[in-house]
Parts: structure tokens; C-alpha cells; sequence
């Protein structure tokens, strides 16, 4: 898993993943996909389950049905429960409504979502005198 703890990395966060997601892209099933051990906080609420498992969804879903009814394993980003539909709503296939949305309708704009996710986690630019263990993280002749 990559990680940084230290707010003055945030241009080469920015960096490394504007490079990465580009370069996985070739390898993904459909368009729009998601690497799934990546959780991807820039994908919209409403297409994550087909970035990250593809035309699978609909059956991970019914298996949700079957096992998770009460939907004890809820992740912001896992599979949802079958939603109820109503009998007049138009069927519109998967893969048809796949190849009409551009990849860059799966996402939010990550720059605004970057800065967003810094003001929540970093206070300051000054790294911690101690580690989460209470230990001393860096000398204070560094300070």
C-alpha cells in the first residue's frame, strides 16, 4: 500500500498518481476501470461498483441478496444490495450504457478531492515530534 504521512509530499502524491492512472488504464477489462485493491476516492458514488468489478456487479449483487441481506459488510465503495426497480423503468444493458460514458465520467475532479482530503488529515506542514506509538519520530535538532 502506498502512504504518505507528511503533508509536504503533497505535489509528488498529485504527481505519482496523475502518472500511475494512465498507465493502468490499458490493462483495465472495461472503460473506466478501477485497480481494486486501490480504493479510488475521486470515483463517483453512483459508478463505483462498475469501475471497480466490471459487468459482475448485477451478480455480486444477487449473491449480496443471498448472504449479506442485512448488509453487515457495508464499505463505502463494496457492493450494494439488488435496488428495487419499478416495473415500467426502461432495460438498458450494461455494456451498452458502458461504452457511452467517457472515462472521465467515473471521476470527480481529484485536484479539488486532493485538497480537500490535506485539510482534513494534515494540520501543518510540520511533521510530528513523536510516532502514533508515543516514540520519538524524528531528533529535535530537525525541528
Amino acid at each position: 500500500m502506498i502512504q504518505w504521512d507528511e503533508k509536504w509530499l503533497e505535489f509528488d502524491m498529485r504527481k505519482f498518481l496523475t502518472q500511475m492512472k494512465p498507465k493502468l488504464a490499458p490493462y483495465s477489462m472495461v472503460r473506466g476501470a478501477t485497480f481494486i485493491n486501490f480504493p479510488d476516492d475521486s470515483l463517483k458514488p453512483e459508478v463505483h461498483e462498475k469501475s471497480y468489478y466490471g459487468m459482475n456487479y448485477q451478480e455480486l449483487r444477487r449473491i449480496k441478496k443471498v448472504w449479506d441481506s442485512d448488509n453487515f459488510f457495508n464499505w463505502s465503495q463494496g457492493i450494494e444490495l439488488p435496488k428495487t426497480s419499478s416495473p415500467q423503468a426502461a432495460k438498458i444493458k450494461d455494456e451498452d450504457l458502458m461504452k457511452n460514458i467517457p472515462a472521465a465520467e467515473f471521476i470527480v475532479e481529484e485536484q479539488v478531492l486532493t485538497d480537500v482530503l490535506a485539510n482534513q488529515q494534515w494540520e501543518s506542514y510540520r511533521p510530528t515530534s513523536t510516532d502514533v506509538y508515543g516514540n520519538e519520530a524524528l531528533p529535535e535538532l530537525v525541528y
